[in-house]
């Protein structure tokens, strides 16, 4: 697509690594990121430990490689169940109306005016912090704007000359759903698909800083948490993860706003 400029492509270039990070953190040549004295303790940045390392000699390269891929599950995760859900649900009540679309109104107007934090820490509270609740817990707040978005496009696109006069030629409504109203749909679906990821992600730090993420695994938010005790004497323990987080959310974004 043109007009996308330097900074969108930079933004994906970012993303394609941390995505490749996540999926191939196993098999690239790194330390183990829970192995003790992998480096001397509390050492700074160096080029063998890009990251530096914390206070009983973890990688700290190795370990934000990990929680890549805790960031990115959840991240595309709840993409994919508002995509799926919030989305169909969407489309549906702005193509149909009727009972579907006041019930959908209805549930996502509710669920949208509470405060999404305390939702999700109500969630995790009830499921449990296992990643799984974690995730489900994350992915059920996304379907509410996913069907917002799709139902308010599905709704013009459905009074559209084209639309109405394939209707009235007798053409079946889920034909025209198909072949003219979800092409229109998916695009302002899509652009929001890179910042609701953001979102999904960055809430999983926020759960993780407070002490609510997954028990046991590494995550950016958990290890940004970790390392503020220890702000003055080892800052790379805070700074390293937040760098990588801020980006990440700060390139999904990017891609966000300029596909849409």
């Amino acid at each position: 697509r043109k007009g996308l400029g330097f900074g969108f492509w930079l933004a994906t270039g970012w993303m394609s690594l941390v995505i490749f990070a996540a999926i191939f953190d196993n098999v690239l040549p790194l330390d183990n990121p829970n192995q003790v004295l992998a480096g001397p303790p509390n050492e700074g940045p160096s080029w063998h430990h890009l990251f530096g390392t914390d206070l009983i000699g973890h990688d700290l390269f190795s370990q934000v490689v990990a929680g890549a891929r805790i960031s990115m599950l959840i991240g595309f995760s709840s993409v994919l169940v508002g995509l799926v859900v919030g989305g169909g649900l969407g489309i549906l009540a702005g193509f149909y109306r009727g009972a579907i679309d006041v019930v959908v109104v209805w549930v996502t107007d509710d669920l949208l005016t509470l405060p999404g934090l305390i939702l999700l820490l109500a969630f995790v509270a009830f499921l449990g912090q296992s990643l799984d609740n974690v995730i489900l817990a994350i992915a059920l707040l996304s379907i509410p704007a996913y069907a917002r978005i799709a139902r308010a496009t599905s709704l013009a696109v459905s009074q559209r000359d084209f639309v109405l006069a394939a209707l009235s030629l007798g053409a079946r409504p889920r034909r025209i759903l198909a072949r003219d109203v979800l092409p229109l749909v998916a695009l302002p679906i899509a652009s929001y698909a890179a910042i609701g990821a953001s979102i999904a992600i960055l809430a999983e730090g926020a759960l993780a800083y407070l002490g609510l993420g997954p028990p046991n695994s590494l995550s950016w938010g958990g290890m940004i948490a970790a390392g503020q005790q220890q702000l003055t004497t080892a800052p790379q323990l805070t700074f390293a993860p937040m760098i990588v987080f801020v980006i990440t959310i700060m390139a999904l974004n990017y891609m966000g706003q300029k596909v849409g």
